[in-house]
């Protein structure tokens, strides 16, 4: 709703597809404002967008009394153009559809379509596009940790070795949807959000599993031969 509008539009999508401009199941409620008092209501079985302007198929139109509100339906038209209803699918679904009820190319497209979205709106779907690209990661890096896990702790306890592969599991999904929450909510870059998890918990992994097949030992003996090197590697903790 622009500011200072008299009308607004709710919109109700069964379903919309993006690439081939369609919605089905649809039906639209004009509101006064902003009083917020019902005008009319659009039924409709399906609809395309063309030229700018929304075509209705199979439309019926719902008017409301403003006295005692009461519903007089119009006849069923094969075709109903309506000039203000002028909404882009992108624009409607962004704000319609959740970002994971959504496929990968759709959500792609809402993630970067800076021309008809602000920063807002594309946010859920910029995070989401960024953690299905990141999220299949998630198994080798959790493995990881299993198996560092298990070449120390189960051959003195089968159950700490359960316990803390457990532990790390739950960790990382409750910072995987908080870091997703904050993303979608605009709090911080989309890239982070999707990704941070991933980046969190494989150089964790990366480096317990390092410490454990005894990477580090050699990486602190080669670094004896590169004094330069050794310099870095000291400053990032990986040898002492």
């Amino acid at each position: 709703m622009l500011p200072n509008a008299t009308q607004s539009e709710i919109w109700y999508i069964g379903r919309i597809q993006l690439k081939e401009k369609k919605a089905e199941n649809l039906e639209i409620l004009f509101r006064s404002e902003p009083d917020g008092r019902d005008l009319s209501k659009i039924f409709a079985s399906s609809a395309t967008y063309q030229g700018g302007t929304w075509h209705f198929h199979n439309a019926r139109r719902a008017e409301y009394s403003a006295s005692q509100g009461q519903e007089t339906l119009g006849p069923l038209l094969p075709e109903l153009v309506l000039p203000e209803c002028t909404a882009p699918p992108e624009t409607l679904a962004a704000k319609l559809l959740p970002p994971d009820e959504l496929p990968w190319p759709d959500v792609t497209r809402l993630a970067f379509d800076r021309a008809r979205l602000n920063d807002r709106l594309r946010a859920p779907y910029e995070t989401e596009h960024w953690n299905r690209l990141a999220y299949p990661l998630a198994c080798p890096l959790l493995c990881l940790f299993g198996v560092a896990f298990g070449m120390t702790d189960a051959r003195r306890n089968v159950a700490a070795t359960i316990f803390s592969s457990v532990f790390v599991l739950f960790g990382f999904l409750v910072f995987t949807r908080l870091s997703i929450a904050l993303g979608q909510g605009n709090r911080i870059p989309s890239f982070l959000a999707g990704t941070s998890s991933i980046l969190l918990f494989g150089l964790g992994g990366l480096y317990l599993f390092a410490d454990k097949v005894g990477w580090l030992w050699e990486l602190q003996g080669w670094s004896r031969e590169h004094p330069r090197a050794a310099v870095w590697l000291r400053r990032v903790g990986l040898i002492t």
